[in-house]
């Protein structure tokens, strides 16, 4: 997102950084923290960060003073993409597990990426992750590899 300019640009930039993998594996980060991963200005972060938070789009833990995702992205993020396609594939995936007793997933090629849409695991299965939404090199998926 390094192209975007201005206010917007910045706010954009700062939402991709709040759903990194390493921020959400951290619980968050602070201002400075983001400053440094984005390379702006402290004060102009902090300003971003508020305006995200009221909006909904981050959520500022008062203890920690750590930024990390807010409601409004999960809101958002269960009304985008084709939900025809999720409420198709469904049954289909849950039909296989129960046929192969495997997980199986509902993924979409995003470049060289793969996009998970849909989980569906067997009873028996412990994850220690989900992967509904993460986005992961082709290569460093089973899906990916098919």
């Amino acid at each position: 997102m390094g192209g975007h300019v201005g206010s917007l640009g910045r706010a954009l930039t700062l939402l991709a950084a709040l759903g990194s993998d390493e921020v959400v594996a951290a619980g968050g980060n602070g201002v400075g923290e983001f400053a440094a991963l984005i390379g702006r200005d402290k004060s102009q972060i902090s300003r971003t960060l508020a305006t995200l938070a009221e909006a909904g789009f981050a959520e500022r833990d008062p203890m920690t003073r750590r930024y990390r995702l807010g409601w409004m992205v999960f809101v958002l993020a269960a009304r985008s993409g084709d939900q025809r396609l999720i409420s198709a594939a469904q049954p289909v995936l849950t039909r296989l597990v129960r046929e192969t007793g495997e997980s199986s997933h509902l993924s979409v090629l995003r470049g060289d990426s793969v996009l998970t849409l849909l989980t569906e695991s067997p009873g028996r299965a412990v994850h220690a992750v989900s992967w509904v939404g993460r986005v992961v090199p082709v290569m460093a998926t089973s899906s990916g590899r098919a």
